[in-house]
């Protein structure tokens, strides 16, 4: 097998484990997703066994910044990392890193937890010389592990105010003459994203910043089998839409929106009830992952919570890196000293 065989290969099993860290999305980032300066470098270190670690970054050499590969839509992020020796091929590949003389500040983030793989980063970016490690929160992020149950035996576990907000919201939506259509392949699907499109430019939400990104992704996940795009129609036009992407037994609740002016129908909840029915009915899915975000909301479709972290870092091989580190220290204790007041 080469070297970028390999490498690729090892990447396509870490993405097994989260579909973010499937090559194939880092890709997608990368093609359709990154700033104007900010360019993908895959940073790696191998052992004489021919064991590596892989690093998926984006650098910004104009903000003289290092950070991991991906932006607001990344909601997991990790290294690739063997099963041995993982912690030195790591400072290995952040001593590299430190190097670049343009590269003053480290960024990765979001990491699963405040154990496993970020204590393990956490040590090998310290001890490649980079100064001012430290730690800091991203985000909450809510899921359910199924175990097995269908979507009846679910609902009977969610809190009754949903249960019954579903079954009336439901209702009176059908009576409206409302449709639902679950899109799975390429059929129809450029269409199906322009209603998408349609949809997120009439919700609550920020205009889409990277427009090549959704329809790269659902290209992709319809190519790969990923692809669960909802839509909720009322009188021929969509008023709600959602994209899931299912892989590995879980059930990634990616995009959503609804038309403001259809909220007297609650479209999105609706559409939720129907798409969660097929992950579990159709799909069997193991795990439903709502990813990043403490909406009120989430806690009553989920049943747990975990939260995600980064670590950030300054070169200090570099003048600029050792300020910053200093600088970071000092607000630490002074914010230490203010909690004491």
């Amino acid at each position: 097998m080469r070297d970028d065989d390999a490498l690729l290969a090892a990447l396509a099993a870490a993405g097994r484990e989260h579909i973010q860290r499937d090559p194939q999305w880092l890709d997608t980032i990368t093609r359709h997703a990154l700033d104007p300066g900010e360019q993908a470098l895959f940073l790696c270190a191998r052992n004489d066994a021919g064991a590596a670690a892989i690093v998926p970054l984006k650098i910004n050499h104009a903000r003289a910044r290092a950070d991991s590969l991906g932006n607001f839509y990344t909601s997991d992020w990790a290294p690739v990392v063997p099963p041995q020796g993982g912690g030195e091929l790591l400072r290995a590949a952040f001593a590299g890193l430190a190097q670049d003389r343009d590269i003053v500040e480290l960024r990765l983030a979001p990491l699963r937890g405040r154990a496993g793989t970020l204590a393990v980063l956490a040590q090998a970016v310290a001890d490649a010389g980079w100064r001012g490690c430290h730690e800091y929160f991203c985000f909450g992020n809510w899921y359910h592990d199924t175990a097995g149950c269908d979507y009846a035996d679910y609902l009977r576990e969610r809190p009754s105010r949903l249960r019954n907000t579903l079954e009336r919201r439901t209702r009176q939506f059908e009576q409206a003459g409302g449709s639902l259509e679950l899109l799975r392949d390429g059929t129809a699907l450029a269409a199906a994203v322009e209603e998408f499109n349609e949809v997120y430019a009439a919700s609550w939400k920020r205009p889409e910043p990277y427009p090549g990104f959704i329809p790269g992704l659902a290209a992709l996940a319809a190519e790969r089998g990923w692809l669960r795009l909802g839509l909720a129609r009322l009188a021929g036009r969509a008023v709600a839409a959602q994209m899931w992407l299912v892989a590995d037994g879980t059930a990634y609740i990616f995009k959503l929106a609804y038309r403001e002016d259809a909220a007297d129908y609650s479209p999105g909840t609706v559409l939720t009830g129907f798409m969660l029915h097929s992950a579990l009915d159709a799909d069997g899915v193991t795990t439903i992952d709502y990813l990043s975000g403490d909406d009120a909301y989430k806690r009553d479709w989920m049943s747990a919570r975990r939260e995600y972290c980064g670590i950030a870092a300054y070169n200090g091989q570099r003048a600029a890196g050792r300020a910053r580190a200093r600088l970071h220290t000092l607000k630490t204790h002074l914010k230490r000293l203010g909690g004491r007041a």
